[in-house]
């Protein structure tokens, strides 16, 4: 992976990080959440930081699940990175975004909207 790739990638993990707790705390408080134009940059670097290195974000985000799945009764990366891989970025960020593994997995089967 090239240093813009990495760079790319460290960015969409920090927004991942950074930007989704401001979004859920004004969700718990009952809160409209309103789309910035400075938030949809935000989003579209993201998107952009995904396409440019899939695998690494597919890998980032499957290891963040390794601790909590039995490996013996699901592979994360013979099952789900193939899966993964196929789907476009804005699927994969919506899977990232979730903090419940069986909805993250539906979302990247395309079962959950």
């Amino acid at each position: 992976m090239g240093r813009i790739g990495s760079w790319l990638t460290g960015l969409a993990l920090v927004t991942l990080v950074v930007v989704v707790p401001s979004e859920a705390a004004a969700q718990d408080q009952g809160e409209v959440y309103t789309m910035t134009a400075e938030r949809s940059r935000q989003v579209q670097t993201t998107l952009a930081g995904i396409e440019a290195d899939k695998a690494g974000f597919v890998h980032q985000l499957l290891m963040s699940w390794l601790p909590y799945v039995d490996n013996a009764q699901y592979d994360l990366f013979g099952e789900l990175q193939p899966i993964a891989m196929r789907a476009p970025a804005w699927q994969l960020y919506g899977a990232s975004l979730v903090g419940d593994f069986t909805t993250m997995v539906r979302i990247l089967r395309g079962e959950e909207s």
